[in-house]
């Protein structure tokens, strides 16, 4: 019988390269014994990311230790082998149950495919397929407080100026082992030796939100907009190895309406969106407010290159005014668990408040007046601005909101209460003029317009 250990030992010496997928180590060991205990290490290992590992094959050897046969450690990987299309490709269990690799010829892609397979019907089965050991260190964005979800057998080690960090898990039955992470996965073999060890080789994606600004067309991290208008934005993922599972989630403030993607890039050169590439998936009803999501094999081939999205939303009527402005979050889910940061920008919707009044010191107000808001400080078509009038506050000052395509009964005039004030709000950042048509009874009309500028951080 062929033993599985040398032979796909041959294939991983002949090629030694990442792979995605699932890993397998073995943690046998020909010197001491199959009774010791072995463990396995993880190097290179990622903040909030999740390893499993999980015992595949169990393994027998004669009294000397010099031959070894393997077996299926529990009857559902049993069933796995016995069973799956993609793992009768690689190996062969015998009537008693002792499993062989068909070709030891085989490439290491070959490998790769037996362990994306295993790792995924553990997923399926986690229920029936229990780790032998679990490790995910995460870091909260906000805090920077650090939390530990671990078995008893696993162990982190922080990375110092000579070392990167890892994770090792030890007090593991001697055999095979499956270790899956979310950073992707990659496939490796070792030695006999009891101590098997491995290097996450994967990286983590990052993406990069930001915000067109209307007025000079600069992209950032804010801008402003008025209630109606349309705002850009575009995220940047940066495609790393071993990329798979790419879903791009974006949620949406209140007073921010998807409106749509408006193209793909990579490295300038749009791409269509199809089932091969990428595809919208809205979810108005969830927590996001839309998902794109990626293609695995489409993904696969731009380790180093940058997908750009680009899309827009239109401020609506429940934007916030001013103070903390309208958020907009952005994040990327990849592998089988893993979550970049939420990256932000905030589009900010401004106002002003107008007080007509007689007197000196004591001021007066004066009911009655009647202005006008403009764009321009000449009577061009469209330059004079619509209004929605709403409920006044409570302390008497009428509120205008700036009207969007789809309201009635609107106004472009504003006439003075008794408290002499009002409040224009859903604004964007510029020059206003504000112009008075009409003077209360036994006053003068205002000879000038008054010009009003709001900057980008909303100072009048």
């Amino acid at each position: 019988m062929k033993r599985i250990w040398r032979a796909v030992a041959g294939v991983v010496a002949a090629a030694a390269t990442l792979l995605t997928g699932g890993m397998v180590a073995s943690a046998a060991n020909a010197a001491e014994g199959p009774t010791n205990p072995g463990s396995v290490m993880v190097s290179n290992v990622h903040d909030n990311q999740r390893y499993d590992v999980y015992q595949m094959l169990t393994l027998e050897s004669d009294t000397n230790y010099t031959t070894f046969k393997y077996k299926a450690a529990t009857t559902e990987w049993s069933s796995f082998l016995k069973t799956d299309a993609t793992a009768q490709k690689y190996i062969t269990v015998d009537t008693d149950g002792y499993v062989t690799w068909k070709n030891s010829e085989h490439p290491d892609s070959d490998v790769q495919a037996f362990a994306q397979a295993a790792l995924a019907y553990a997923k399926e089965h986690k229920n029936a397929i229990t780790a032998a050991g679990h490790y995910q260190r995460t870091v909260d964005e906000e805090s920077n407080a650090v939390t530990e979800d671990k078995s008893d057998n696993a162990e982190y080690t922080a990375a110092t100026n000579f070392s990167t960090a890892h994770v090792t898990f030890s007090n593991l039955p001697l055999g095979y082992y499956l270790v899956g992470s979310t950073t992707g996965a990659l496939v490796s073999l070792t030695t006999t030796k009891p101590e098997a060890s491995t290097e996450d080789k994967n990286e983590v994606p990052t993406i990069d939100k930001q915000v067109q600004e209307n007025s000079d067309g600069q992209w950032g991290d804010k801008n402003d907009a008025a209630i109606g208008e349309t705002v850009d934005f575009k995220t940047t993922i940066e495609v790393k190895e071993g990329a798979k599972n790419y879903k791009l989630h974006d949620q949406m403030s209140k007073g921010l309406t998807f409106k749509q993607i408006d193209k793909v890039e990579v490295e300038g050169v749009k791409v269509e969106s199809s089932v091969d590439t990428w595809q919208l998936q809205e979810t108005p009803d969830g927590d996001d407010t839309f998902t794109v999501k990626f293609a695995d094999a489409y993904v696969a081939g731009l380790a180093g290159k940058k997908i750009v999205v680009y899309y827009s939303a239109t401020v609506n009527k429940d934007a916030v005014i001013a103070g903390k402005g309208n958020p907009n979050e952005t994040w990327l889910d990849y592998g089988d668990n893993g979550h970049t940061e939420h990256d932000k920008t905030t589009t900010y919707v401004w106002e002003f408040s107008v007080f007509k009044y007689t007197g000196g010191e004591k001021k007066t107000p004066l009911k009655g007046a009647k202005f006008k808001l403009s764009t321009s400080i000449v009577d061009v078509e469209g330059s004079t601005l619509q209004f929605v009038k709403l409920d006044s506050d409570d302390n008497g000052i009428d509120q205008y909101r700036l009207a969007t395509a789809g309201d009635e009964n609107t106004v472009t005039e504003f006439t003075t209460p008794d408290t002499g004030k009002f409040r224009l709000f859903g604004l964007d950042a510029g020059t206003y003029y504000l112009t008075e048509t009409e003077a209360p009874g036994g006053y003068n009309k205002l000879t000038d317009s008054i010009v009003v500028e709001i900057d980008h951080e909303g100072n009048v």
